[in-house]
C-alpha cells in the first residue's frame, strides 16, 4: 500500500498584520486518507470520536511556536549489570522511612523493572536483595509526517501512524506478544468462553509481563511505577516509549492518552451518558470487522494512542525494550537503617539561559502567531471555538501578559459580542513537566450564534525589555567581590550594577549556552545588604539581566472567518 504525506496547508494560524487566513481546522488532508485502509479509517474516526466524548482537543491542528525540552536519555546501549553490581554494593545506603524504606545509591536510576525485598533482623540490620530484569536487547524507530499507513513491526509490537496533524499524531499499537479474552464484549449466544479462568493470571516475576503499556496516559518515557510497603518496593515501567520530535530534530514535551480500543468501544455502547453520541458509537461497533478469528475471542490486544504537543510535530519516535531478558539477583548483605541526612545548605538550582527579545509595535505584529479552532464537545459540535496566540519562546516571552479583547462574532444577519470565555492554557499543559510552556495562552468560549461565519478581536500584549551586561571574572566592578575559591559572589545590594536585576548567570568559557547551576542564600530578605550566590562551578564570566523601566504595551486585531460544516 502507498503511503501518503499530510498536505502542508497554512492552517488556522494567522500572523498578525498578515492577510488573515480563511480555513479554520483541518484535521487531515484528503491526500492522506487514500494511505489508510478501511478498517485503519475506522480506528482513526473512534480516535476523533473519543475526543469528542472527552473533549481533549487532540485534533485542533494548532499552530504555535514550540517548546523543546531535552531529548529522552535510555542508558541500555551502556548498560553493564556487573559494573552496576560494582557500583551499588560500594555506595547503596537504607534510609528509614518510618516503617518503610528507602533505597539510595550512587549514579544514574535504574531504567528497568526491578524488585527490592527487606528482611528485618534481630540485631537491627535488614537484609537487602535487589532483583533487576535486564532485556536482551532494545530496538530504536521512528515514523515521520510523510508516512500515514505505515506499519513497523519490532518484538511482537506493531506500530502503525494513523494521522499527524500539527500539535499532535494517532498511532495503532498492537501487542502481537499477549492473547487477552474480549469474550465479554460479546452478546448473548455470541458469547463462547464459558471457563472460570478466561484471561491467563497476570504474571508476578519481575519484568514487562508482555505488556507494551503500564498506564493508560503516554508518560513521559523511563516513568517508574514503584509500589512500596514495610517488606517489599516494586517498580514497573512501560516496555515501549514514545517521545516526538519536531523538525530540526528537538524533543517536544508531550503526553497522551492510550485507549484500549474493543474494551472503550464495547463500553461506549453500554454506558454512554450522552444521547447524541450514542449512534455514532454503534455506527462504529458495526463499521469494525474483527480480523482476529480466535474461536474464544481471544485477541492481540490494540490500542488507540493519542499524542499532543508542544509545536509542530515532524516525527514519532519510539524506543522498545525486548519483553526477553534475564533477572539478575543482587544480594546486597544485611545493612543498618540510616536517617535521612538532611542537606547541608540552599538547594543548587539550574537556570535556563533563555535568549531576549525585545520587541517593537511592528515586530510584535509580524511575530505574533494567533490562531483558531474549532473544538468538538458533546451537544455541541464544532460551536465551541479556541482563539491561542504565541511568541517565540524567549525570556521576555516567560513574563509577557496577553489579553483577549474585544471579540465579536458574526453569521449572515447579526453580530454578537463574546461576554463568556474560559482559559484554555490547559490545553497547552503536558503531564507533569516543570518546563510547560509559557509563551502560549489561549481561551475558549461557545458561540452565542447560530452558524457563526466570522470572529473578531484583539490581542492585548504587554512585553517586558531587558537588557545583558556581561563581566569578566578577572575584571569584576567594586561591587562584586568573589571568594578565594571563586565559587561565591557576593553582591552589594544598591550599587548601580544591581538595580532593577531580573536575573543572575555564570559561564564557564567553554560553554557560554548552558549556565553554571548555582544557590541563593536561605532566609536572607531583600533588606540584606548583600546578596550572596553561590556556583556549582568556578565560572569565567557572569551575565546580569536588567530589566527596563518600559517595555512594549500594545493590541493586535484579528479576524477569522469560520468554515462552515458539510454534510
Amino acid at each position: 500500500m502507498k503511503n501518503c504525506s499530510v498536505k502542508k496547508e497554512n492552517f488556522p494560524t494567522r500572523t498578525a498584520g498578515v492577510p488573515l487566513l480563511i480555513l479554520a481546522i483541518l484535521l487531515i488532508s484528503a491526500s492522506c486518507k487514500k494511505g489508510l485502509t478501511e478498517q485503519q479509517k475506522v480506528f482513526l474516526d473512534y480516535a476523533k470520536l473519543e475526543d469528542t466524548y472527552h473533549f481533549t482537543g487532540y485534533y485542533r491542528n494548532a499552530d504555535f511556536y514550540s517548546t523543546t525540552t531535552e531529548a529522552p536519555a535510555y542508558s541500555d546501549s551502556a548498560f553493564n549489570i556487573n559494573t552496576f553490581k560494582n557500583n551499588l554494593k560500594n555506595t547503596f545506603k537504607l534510609i528509614a522511612e518510618g516503617s518503610n524504606y528507602e533505597p539510595y545509591f550512587e549514579g544514574d536510576e535504574l531504567q528497568y523493572p526491578h524488585e527490592y525485598k527487606f528482611q528485618p533482623q534481630k540485631d537491627g540490620s535488614v537484609q537487602v536483595t535487589l532483583s533487576v530484569f535486564v532485556p536482551d536487547t532494545f530496538y530504536k524507530f521512528s515514523l515521520g509526517r510523510n508516512e500515514i499507513g505505515k506499519t513497523i513491526e519490532k518484538d511482537s509490537a506493531e506500530v502503525t501512524l494513523l494521522d499527524m496533524t500539527n500539535d499532535g499524531a494517532t498511532l495503532l499499537v498492537k501487542n502481537n506478544g499477549i492473547r487477552r479474552s474480549y469474550d465479554y464484549t460479546y452478546d448473548g449466544v455470541d458469547k463462547k468462553d464459558y471457563s472460570e479462568n478466561k484471561n491467563e493470571p497476570e504474571s508476578t516475576a519481575i519484568g514487562y509481563g508482555n505488556y507494551l503499556f503500564s498506564s493508560e496516559t503516554l508518560e513521559s518515557p523511563n516513568t517508574q511505577h514503584v509500589r512500596a510497603d514495610s517488606n517489599l518496593i516494586t517498580s514497573k515501567a512501560s516496555r515501549l516509549s514514545i517521545s516526538a520530535t519536531d523538525e530540526t530534530g528537538e524533543t517536544l514535551l508531550s503526553d497522551g492518552r492510550i485507549n484500549d480500543f474493543r474494551h472503550y468501544l464495547w463500553y461506549r455502547n453500554h454506558d454512554m451518558p450522552y444521547p447524541e453520541l450514542a449512534s455514532q458509537y454503534r455506527d462504529m461497533m458495526y463499521r469494525y470487522k474483527e480480523e482476529d478469528m480466535d474461536s474464544l475471542h481471544k485477541f492481540n490486544p490494540i490500542d488507540i494512542v493519542n499524542i499532543k504537543t508542544s509545536g509542530k510535530i515532524e516525527k514519532v519516535e519510539f524506543f522498545l525494550r525486548s519483553a526477553k531478558g534475564h533477572i539478575e539477583t543482587i544480594d546486597l548483605g544485611h545493612k543498618v537503617p540510616e536517617a535521612r541526612q538532611e542537606r547541608k545548605g540552599p538547594k543548587m538550582i539550574k537556570v535556563q539561559f533563555l535568549p531576549i527579545q525585545n520587541l517593537t509595535k511592528e515586530d510584535a505584529g509580524k511575530i505574533l502567531k494567533v490562531g483558531f479552532a474549532a473544538l468538538t464537545s458533546v451537544g455541541n459540535e464544532n460551536q465551541q471555538f479556541q482563539i491561542y496566540a504565541s511568541l517565540p519562546k524567549t525570556y521576555n516571552s516567560m513574563e509577557t501578559k496577553m489579553y483577549f479583547n474585544d471579540l465579536m462574532i458574526f453569521n449572515a444577519k447579526d453580530s454578537v459580542n463574546v461576554e463568556n470565555t474560559e482559559s484554555s492554557n490547559s490545553f497547552f499543559e503536558f503531564g507533569w513537566s516543570d518546563n510547560a510552556p509559557n509563551n502560549v495562552k489561549a481561551i475558549h468560549f461557545k458561540t452565542p450564534l447560530n452558524q457563526p461565519t466570522k470572529i473578531t478581536g484583539k490581542i492585548e500584549l504587554k512585553v517586558p525589555h531587558y537588557t545583558d551586561r556581561e563581566f569578566k571574572v578577572g575584571n569584576l566592578p567594586k561591587s562584586i567581590t568573589t571568594s578565594a575559591d571563586g565559587l561565591t559572589f557576593t553582591f552589594v545590594r544598591g550599587a548601580e550594577e544591581f538595580n532593577n536585576v531580573a536575573e543572575i548567570y555564570a559561564f564557564k568559557a567553554s560553554d557560554k549556552k548552558n549556565s553554571i547551576a548555582l544557590s541563593y542564600p536561605e532566609n536572607e530578605t531583600d533588606s540584606a545588604k548583600q546578596l550572596n550566590i553561590k556556583f556549582k562551578e568556578k565560572p569565567a564570566s557572569i551575565i546580569i539581566r536588567y530589566i527596563e523601566k518600559k517595555g512594549l504595551e500594545t493590541e493586535i486585531a484579528f479576524e477569522f472567518e469560520i468554515p462552515q460544516k458539510t454534510k
